[in-house]
């Protein structure tokens, strides 16, 4: 059986630090020189020359240069802070339990959760995310999400109304039941006070979901079943539940 699923994809956009140089200007002031009188000129007056006064010497010292000045030190403007995180392994593992009701110390979400724990995100830094850890936190809400649709009670909790007993044929026959669906499993994962990309997801969820019953047996109620566990993983792996 063809499944395919569409995880909502984590896109955070890392700042660049920025470099801002202040340029600097280099003053040199040049003091014009200036003497009186002449020397080693031919007069042209036809007086003898031991007639003539003696030349005045301006011994005024000559200023000194403008110092050149230096360029400031660069400014650096540091990078802005990153107020997004992302959940680490305790963390997912607990926020998991919590939203389907399954116990964690189930054996079979103990084992995944084992197996997975060096896969998962080993701290709260968004910039140490990988490609990796979102696998991993799909195999662990796949678990959970497996776990969640087996049981009767928990079921009951996040989808009341939905018959797991009865085929998609009689369950999801329309866009109104499907929606209806939809709309609870974002309610109970995500919250009813998500922002405005509210709309966009359920059609990402009611893409997936049509895509998840076509081909399949729809008059099976374990089409249903597999349905809704592919809903549940697609919504409890998303950014919005594993991000801080």
């Amino acid at each position: 059986m063809k499944t395919q699923h569409r995880i909502i994809g984590v896109v955070i956009s890392l700042t660049f630090m920025l470099f801002s140089f202040n340029h600097c200007v280099i003053k040199q002031e040049t003091a014009s020189k200036s003497k009186t009188g002449t020397s080693n000129s031919t007069s042209s007056s036809s007086e003898p020359t031991a007639n003539l006064p003696d030349p005045i010497v301006d011994i005024t010292p000559e200023p000194e240069p403008t110092p050149m000045e230096m360029p400031p030190d660069p400014v650096i403007i540091q990078s802005q802070t990153i107020d997004i995180g992302v959940k680490n392994f305790e963390q997912i593992n607990e926020t998991m339990a919590v939203l389907t009701g399954v116990d964690p110390m189930t054996n079979a979400i103990r084992n995944t959760y084992r197996d997975l724990e060096v896969q998962l995100p080993t701290d709260n830094s968004i910039k140490s995310f990988l490609a990796a850890n979102q696998v991993a936190i799909t195999k662990l809400a796949a678990e959970y999400c497996d776990q969640l649709v087996n049981s009767g009670t928990l079921r009951a909790q996040v989808w009341p109304g939905l018959d797991f007993g009865r085929s998609p044929a009689q369950e999801l026959s329309n866009n109104t039941q499907r929606f209806n669906i939809i709309d609870q499993t974002m309610n109970r994962f995500w919250g009813e006070q998500m922002g405005g990309s509210r709309n966009a997801s359920q059609l990402e969820l009611f893409s997936l979901m049509s895509d998840l019953l076509s081909g399949e047996n729809l008059n099976s109620n374990n089409t249903t079943r597999t349905t809704m566990k592919g809903i549940c993983t697609a919504t409890l792996s998303s950014a919005q539940v594993i991000l801080l």
